[in-house]
């Protein structure tokens, strides 16, 4: 009789551990695939300025008005590569919490994701109310995940995407590079000044044509190609100085 109740006993106890054990992987499974946005209700088309301090890169702030999107730094004002922009507020919209790191306040230095060690963003509207506030730390251990913390939360979470270089960029590097933006099928004329200068315009079937020193026929290909790279013009970086100290004071 014991024996029988012995066996009774372990077949319970072995039923109510798949039980446990079947309730646990659906939970698993379920914690897996919910998506948990930090900024679930961010219009983007709101946002009116953004302030971003880092501790390597400094801080920058950009502000849209009717023209676009500009940046304000040490009382001047420079327009802003809007790429930039639109990928910034694209990826806040995208944040979300993968794995919860800690909530603990004394760990979160260790992820970087906090006002003095990490990279700090600042999402307002038109009414200057804030859209999104969070803290951009350290990246994760597979590298292409990174630690955030939304500001107010007591948590940092793990979350997908190698952050740091959507966010943290000198003024240099969020300023719009443009120096033309041309429609190249509109030029008929090109013209190069100096010693080996030479002058190039389409004839009247539309072909590219050198007019001048001396007239003579040009790869179309390669012609189109000097001309469309003029069009869409644009700088590797900017200097500070007088022309002549760079040679452009001719």
């Amino acid at each position: 009789m014991k024996m029988n109740r012995l066996i009774v006993l372990i077949i319970l106890f072995a039923a109510l551990a798949c039980l446990y054990f079947i309730s646990e992987n659906v939970s698993r499974k379920q914690q897996t695939v919910e998506i948990s946005f930090l900024f679930p209700v961010l219009d983007k088309d709101s946002a009116e300025k953004i302030t971003i301090t880092s501790p390597e890169k400094g801080g920058v702030v950009l502000g849209k008005d009717e023209a676009g999107w500009k940046i304000v730094s040490d009382n001047e004002t420079y327009s802003a590569d809007t790429s930039h922009v639109n990928k910034l507020l694209d990826t806040t919209a995208r944040l979300k919490s993968e794995t919860i790191a800690s909530k603990n306040p004394a760990n979160f230095e260790a992820f970087e994701a906090t006002r003095t060690a990490g990279v700090e963003v600042v999402i307002l509207d038109g009414n200057q109310n804030s859209i999104a506030a969070f803290f951009v730390g350290k990246s994760g251990p597979d590298v292409f995940s990174t630690y955030v913390q939304k500001a107010g939360s007591g948590e940092v979470v793990l979350t997908e995407g190698i952050l740091k270089t959507v966010f943290e960029k000198d003024l240099n590097e969020w300023r719009d590079k443009t120096i033309f933006a041309l429609p190249a099928d509109n030029i008929v004329k090109y013209l190069v000044e100096g010693e080996d200068g030479f002058v190039l315009e389409k004839d009247g079937e539309g072909k590219w044509q050198v007019s001048a020193p001396e007239p003579f026929p040009v790869n179309q290909q390669e012609a189109k190609k000097s001309v469309e790279r003029f069009a869409g013009l644009k700088t590797a970086g900017f200097e500070n100085g007088e022309l002549q100290e760079f040679g452009l004071d001719k």
